[in-house]
C-alpha cells in the first residue's frame, strides 16, 4: 500500500492529486494572500481546460514553459522579500496572470460578484499581488493534468 502523502513525479502530494481527480472543476482550495497589508483568504478554483489553454495560447507557450516562468517568478519573489519586479515582466504575461486571477477565484465564496472581483484585480490590486494570485491559479490548474493521469 502506498502512502497518500508521498509526492507524484511532478512534486504534488498524492492526496491532493486524488482529491483533484475526484472533484474536478468543483475542487476548491483556500489560500492566504497579503493584500493591502492584511492577510486575506481567497478560494481558488482550477480553470477549465478551454480557459487554461486559451491563456497559454495567448502567450504562445506550452504548459512546461508556463510552469518554468512561474518558478522563475517565485525565485525572484523569494530573493526580493516577496516582491516581483513588474517592469521585468512581459506585459502580456501580466495580463494573462491577471485574467487567471479573475477566472480562478471563487468570487461568490469570498462574498464578491464576478464583476466586482474582476474590477478589483484589474484596477485596485497593487504590488504584484494579482500576479501572485494568477500564478497560484495557473499552478492549481496545471495540477489538474496530474489528476487526469491519476484517473487513468
Amino acid at each position: 500500500m502506498s502512502d497518500n502523502n508521498t509526492e507524484t513525479e511532478t512534486g504534488k502530494s498524492r492526496s491532493k492529486v486524488r482529491e483533484l481527480a475526484l472533484r474536478g472543476s468543483s475542487y476548491r482550495e483556500k489560500r492566504e494572500f497579503s493584500i493591502g497589508g492584511e492577510d486575506v483568504e481567497l478560494v481558488l478554483k482550477p480553470l477549465i481546460d478551454d480557459d487554461f489553454y486559451a491563456l497559454l495560447f495567448r502567450l504562445d507557450v506550452t504548459e512546461d514553459d508556463m510552469e518554468e516562468a512561474m518558478e522563475e517568478m517565485d525565485e525572484q519573489a523569494e530573493e526580493n522579500d516577496g516582491e516581483v519586479d513588474m517592469d521585468s515582466m512581459d506585459p502580456e504575461m501580466i495580463a494573462v496572470l491577471q485574467d487567471a486571477a479573475v477566472m480562478g477565484v471563487d468570487a461568490e465564496a469570498i462574498g464578491e460578484t464576478e464583476d466586482g472581483w474582476a474590477e478589483l484585480v484589474h484596477e485596485h490590486l497593487v504590488g504584484g499581488i494579482s500576479i501572485e494570485i494568477g500564478s497560484a491559479v495557473m499552478e492549481l490548474s496545471h495540477a489538474m493534468g496530474d489528476a487526469e493521469k491519476f484517473r487513468r
